[in-house]
């Protein structure tokens, strides 16, 4: 081979390497939204399923109008979901003092905003309404 094919042959090898670099970023900053929707859907199922613990009775099993019975330990988030991991994230309960709200948070297994940190997505829940902040 010539010394022109041989660096014709490094070029395109050069500019392929670039191409598929660039692919695949862009796969993984479009997958990153994909997931967070996903994340955010799931946060929505267990909102509902907090406000409809808020509204039992607490003889039932509820909270009889208070959201205290949920609490950080795992046992809290199970009364809302029997596995609080699913295939976008692990979902826990922070600790809250009040009766009145409670917060959830998910912590993905994919890279978010930051590309050192997992996604992270927090939901404050209270009797009729939520809120969703992204974290990551």
């Amino acid at each position: 081979m010539g010394q022109q094919q041989i660096l014709f042959l490094i070029l395109t090898v050069c500019i392929l390497g670039i191409v598929i670099s660039v692919g695949i970023i862009t796969e993984q900053k479009k997958t990153v939204p994909i997931s967070r929707t996903h994340i955010i859907e799931e946060l929505g199922v267990i909102a509902q399923k907090a406000q409809g613990f808020y509204r039992s009775p607490s003889e039932t099993g509820g909270g009889g109008g208070s959201f205290l019975g949920l609490t950080a330990i795992p046992n809290g988030i199970r009364k809302l979901t029997p596995n609080p991991t699913t295939p976008h994230a692990d979902y826990f309960l922070a600790k809250t003092n009040s009766g009145s709200y409670v917060r959830l948070i998910a912590i993905g297994f994919e890279p978010g905003i930051n590309p050192n940190l997992p996604i992270s997505v927090a939901m404050l829940i209270w009797a009729d309404s939520s809120a969703v902040s992204i974290l990551n």
